[in-house]
C-alpha cells in the first residue's frame, strides 16, 4: 500500500484509472473507499468532480452538485440529479495490498 494512504482521512488520486481517473479515501482503519472521478451527470461531455478535502467532498466542474466522499451520494441538486458516483470495491489484504475492483 502506498504511505499516502497510510492514515485515516489521506486519499490519492489516480489519473490513469476509471472513466475519469479514481479517488481513493482512507475511510476506517482498514476500509478504504473508491470512486470514478467521472460526474455521473454528465460524463458524456467530459465533466469530472473535483475532491474538496475541507468540505469531504467531490464537486462537478460543470453542474455544480456536491457528492459525499463517504457514500458517493449527491448533497444537493438530488432532486435534479439523483444518481451517485460510480464506487469502486475495495479489500485490503493482510499483507496490505489494496485491491480495487470494478
Amino acid at each position: 500500500m502506498d504511505y499516502g494512504l497510510a492514515t485515516m482521512g489521506s486519499y490519492m488520486i489516480f489519473q490513469s484509472h476509471g472513466y475519469a481517473g479514481i479517488i481513493v479515501y482512507h475511510y476506517t482503519n482498514d476500509e478504504f473507499l473508491a470512486f470514478d472521478l467521472a460526474c455521473p451527470n454528465d460524463f458524456q461531455n467530459g465533466c469530472s468532480v473535483e475532491y474538496i478535502s475541507s468540505e469531504l467532498v467531490l464537486k462537478c466542474k460543470c453542474c455544480g452538485t456536491t457528492f459525499s466522499i463517504f457514500d458517493g451520494y449527491p448533497r444537493n441538486n438530488a432532486d435534479i440529479y439523483p444518481s451517485p458516483l460510480h464506487q469502486y470495491s475495495t479489500s485490503l489484504s493482510k499483507d496490505n495490498v489494496l485491491y480495487i475492483t470494478n
